[in-house]
């Protein structure tokens, strides 16, 4: 899978997204969305990369070519839960109608004292994971294993507004599995996306929406050498102030037996993205990789 999406410059300036983050946070969730249907259009008319990729992904999925409507729908989507995790990052869960389904897998694995790896997408919102979870009780701290270096400016508008505290792991630091390893072995829980890969990525590659596309190995690796139980995230935005969080049992432990590292990463990478294209068909317009993604390159 092209890494593209890693090496692509942010489309605004720090000073723009501060504003507009102002704005919102001070005029209050529904005035910052009165500016939502300019920036999709800005997006569709002038960012032809991201463009394509929404149509292809749509392509896929609707089993025909999408209008300008359906693209306009998918980035509105997009839109929506980007300028939500404003509010999310800041603790303002009140502003927000949460469903939760399957906690009882969360709450199962959790009990093996092994820690538990949440794996999610880019599908939905990741931050509604944090807020969902912050309203239960008796569950071990989160921590966050993500990239930060592609979007620097707008990971620090969500750390300058985020009020409740979480433990972000940065990707592609020499310490990362180190830090990762220990809040598992402490029991806590660990989120992490399991979609994209960066050059030095190893991978595989598997069916997805009709066609192979490249999937990273770390994850199956890292719950392989932690021993800690995999439970599925995602995070659909319905519409209007409505998320629906989804938990989904997975694997009470990975094994990878040594020389078929490969070919039991392949077996559980083809069951996460069955899993994943499952609910892309049910929630279409949460797919959030606006790049190439069965752009296959060695």
């Amino acid at each position: 899978m092209s890494d593209e999406w890693a090496s692509r410059p942010e489309r605004s300036t720090l000073w723009v997204m501060q504003l507009y983050a102002w704005v919102s946070l001070h005029a209050g969730r529904a005035a910052g969305r009165l500016f939502l249907p300019a920036i999709c259009l800005y997006f569709l008319l002038f960012a032809r990369q991201a463009r394509q990729a929404s149509t292809d992904y749509l392509t896929r999925i609707l089993g025909r070519r999408p209008g300008w409507w359906a693209r306009y729908r998918h980035f509105f989507h997009f839109a929506s839960v980007v300028h939500d995790r404003l509010f999310l990052s800041a603790g303002e869960l009140d502003r927000f109608d949460f469903g939760v389904e399957g906690e009882a897998h969360v709450r199962g694995a959790l009990a093996k004292g092994r820690g538990l790896i949440l794996l999610g997408a880019h599908f939905g919102s990741f931050e509604v994971l944090r807020a969902g979870l912050a309203t239960r009780e008796a569950l071990p701290p989160l921590n966050i294993l993500m990239y930060l270096d592609n979007a620097a400016n707008s990971n620090r508008i969500f750390a300058n507004a985020r009020k409740q505290g979480v433990s972000i792991i940065p990707l592609g630091r020499p310490d990362s599995l180190l830090r990762a390893m220990e809040c598992l072995q402490r029991g806590e829980m660990l989120g992490m996306l399991g979609d994209r890969t960066l050059g030095q990525d190893k991978i595989v590659r598997v069916p997805f929406l009709g066609e192979p596309a490249a999937f990273p190995q770390a994850p199956w690796l890292l719950a392989s050498l932690s021993q800690a139980p995999v439970v599925l995230f995602f995070g659909a935005y319905e519409g209007g102030n409505r998320y629906a969080i989804r938990f989904e049992g997975f694997a009470d432990s990975i094994h990878l037996p040594r020389g078929q590292r490969s070919e039991q990463c392949a077996a559980y990478a083809a069951r996460y993205a069955e899993r994943l294209e499952a609910q892309c068909r049910h929630s279409p317009n949460n797919w959030f990789n606006f790049y190439a993604f069965w752009q296959i390159s060695d």
